[in-house]
């Protein structure tokens, strides 16, 4: 229907123009976008697997400390490569990073509420896998609308907040999941260079997940210009 075709071609926006409504599903995933997200979270997390092995190993001290850091530079990784698709749509680079960074860094640090990290939490026993799976795809969906909201903040006038929110929890939901269970695959006596890439790995499987549903949350900025800036008067080109 026109309604289905618009909300796909246009997101949030009243948009009637022909390009919007030919637009289908597949044809608003950017392989682009996919890409810049696996690639930022194979770093993102290559690093904070290799911070979290150092402080299992007590080569790291100070775990609230480098906890917090490991989110930070995930963020980072995360919030420059979505940064770089993200700025043919006039949006701000560095407020699109430093909001990542905020809402990993939070992310991170709630997870030290609940011992996650820490030498008691590496110590305890390893639950069972499917409780595994599903307890890092509750984590996900909840990073995931964490991470979310403050995204859309900082880019409401082209972003539609309930479907990006939702497309973050939704794509966070089976990365979090594959990344605990590579977590768990991971020996103490192993090379920090090996945790790094098994890291990279599952970031990347993370990535791809992430980077694949918020994708269609993104139909606005496949053009020169966000379509809400140009249409939000008369709704018309």
């Amino acid at each position: 229907s026109d309604s289905f075709a618009r909300g796909w071609g246009c997101a949030s926006c009243a948009c009637s123009r022909k390009s919007c409504r030919a637009r289908s599903p597949v044809e608003v995933m950017s392989p682009i976008w996919i890409a810049l997200c696996t690639l930022g979270e194979a770093l993102g997390i290559g690093i904070v697997a290799t911070v979290y092995a150092a402080l299992d190993r007590g080569v790291l001290h100070w775990v609230e400390i480098w906890v917090l850091a490991a989110g930070a530079a995930e963020g980072v990784c995360l919030g420059a490569a979505q940064a770089v698709f993200l700025r043919k749509a006039a949006f701000s680079p560095l407020a699109w990073i430093a909001l990542t960074v905020l809402a990993a860094a939070t992310g991170y640090g709630l997870s030290l509420v609940g011992g996650a990290g820490t030498a008691s939490s590496a110590s305890a026993e390893e639950p069972s896998l499917p409780l595994l799976l599903i307890l890092g795809a509750a984590m996900g969906l909840a990073m995931g609308a964490l991470l979310g909201l403050p995204q859309w903040v900082g880019a409401r006038k082209q972003i539609a907040p309930i479907p990006w929110i939702a497309a973050n929890a939704l794509g966070w939901a089976p990365a979090m999941a594959v990344i605990m269970l590579a977590a768990t695959s991971v020996e103490r006596e192993w090379p920090l260079g090996m945790v790094a890439l098994v890291g990279a790995g599952a970031g990347a499987a993370a990535g791809l997940f992430v980077g694949a549903a918020t994708s269609f949350a993104l139909p606005r900025l496949h053009g020169a210009a966000p379509r809400y800036e140009t249409t939000g008067r008369s709704g018309t080109s």
